[in-house]
């Protein structure tokens, strides 16, 4: 599964807040996993356990100061750790909402479906730019998983 932050990193937020309703409950990460598995069909356990802990590790970056102010998650990492208090737990974090904060939610595709397309119109745009036309073009379509 190819997958890029900006289109991810969204609906693992939005799960974080979906979950937190119950402010006083800290949130595992297998419980966040799960979540974008069942209702988000992200694909495997171990590729969206992945997502997560790489989602985790620019929180942390973001709370040592070391997350360039550019980043285009920036947004969507700085909310979730002002509004959420973490901790360690085994070699993941869980999540806690801080209460009296109200966390940013993203509006993104949900469906894995919109997903694949925006990621295949960002593909089919980069090989125009580059000026790839004809059998060269139509071989990197096949390639990407098209035609």
């Amino acid at each position: 599964m190819r997958w890029k932050q900006i289109d991810y990193f969204p609906l693992i937020s939005n799960s974080i807040v979906e979950l937190s309703v119950d402010s006083n409950k800290w949130l595992s990460h297998k419980e966040i996993v799960d979540h974008l598995i069942e209702v988000e069909k992200l694909g495997d356990y171990d590729t969206v356990s992945n997502m997560v802990a790489w989602f985790s590790q620019k929180i942390t970056q973001y709370e040592n100061g070391n997350l360039n102010p550019n980043y285009r998650c920036y947004d969507i990492i700085s909310s979730i750790s002002n509004s959420y208090d973490r901790k360690v737990d085994g070699i993941t974090y869980s999540y806690k909402r801080v209460i009296g904060t109200k966390p940013l939610i993203i509006n993104k595709p949900k469906s894995k479906d919109e997903l694949k397309k925006m990621e295949f119109a960002e593909f089919v745009q980069e090989l125009k730019d580059k000026g790839i036309r004809g059998e060269e073009y139509r071989k990197a379509i096949k390639k990407w998983g098209y035609g």
